[in-house]
């Protein structure tokens, strides 16, 4: 029995130029380099829910909604101008507008001086401090004759705080108060050759002796300036 063979012609399938329906007739996407308005290009459009285009906005300078330009942004008494930086309340400033009492300030290298824009405080805040915080001077007191009496060390101005010290040659123990009075048996007790270290602290310092005379006790007073 003889073999048929069938030969079928090869085909190229190509794809053909893309249509859509416009206004109910079919049209083809075009680009028209030469002449631009004659393209026709793929519709791009957004609906709302009901089906209805939701348009864009093309004049900015008109539309309720549009953005607007700089010389339409303004407030109440009137448009702002960018161009000239008017010095006018509804200016919108730059860094070349900023000024502190008619002197415009640099903020880009931040030079000081009369052009410095300048920080205020509020007026029910601290001040803010204009020296060193380190105390720079101080005071010196004694008693040598120190009994069972209590005496009283009153610190002089300026006073941020004390160095209380019994000494060494003492042979009776020391109390003392700060604020009040102490006695031969209530206060900070403090042995011959003690001291307190620093105390922060600008109160009247009381002292007394346990027992015994002429026992020997002084203080630093520590100043702020």
């Amino acid at each position: 029995m003889a073999n048929f063979y069938v030969t079928y012609p090869s085909t190229a399938i190509s794809s053909g130029p893309i249509q859509f329906y416009k206004n109910g007739a079919p049209v083809y996407v075009t680009e028209d380099t030469v002449t631009p308005a004659n393209s026709i290009p793929l519709p791009v459009t957004i609906l709302d829910g009901s089906g209805n285009v939701i348009a864009f906005a093309t004049n900015y300078g008109a539309a309720a909604a549009a953005l607007r330009t700089a010389a339409q942004i303004g407030n109440t008494t009137g448009a702002a101008d960018f161009g000239a930086g008017a010095n006018s309340a509804q200016t919108l400033r730059t860094s070349s507008n900023v000024a502190f009492s008619g002197v415009t300030p640099d903020l880009g290298t931040g030079n000081t001086g009369s052009a410095t824009q300048r920080i205020v405080v509020a007026s029910d805040q601290p001040a803010l401090p204009t020296k060193s915080p380190v105390n720079t001077n101080g005071n010196y007191a004694e008693f040598t004759n120190l009994t069972t009496t209590a005496q009283l060390f009153s610190p002089p101005s300026n006073t941020v705080g004390f160095i209380l010290e019994s000494w060494s040659s003492n042979t009776q123990n020391i109390r003392y108060k700060i604020g009040s009075i102490p006695t031969v048996s209530s206060g900070m007790l403090m042995e011959p050759g003690r001291d307190t270290g620093y105390i922060p602290c600008s109160g009247n310092v009381s002292v007394i002796a346990v027992a015994g005379t002429n026992q020997a006790i002084s203080i630093q007073w520590i100043l702020s300036a």
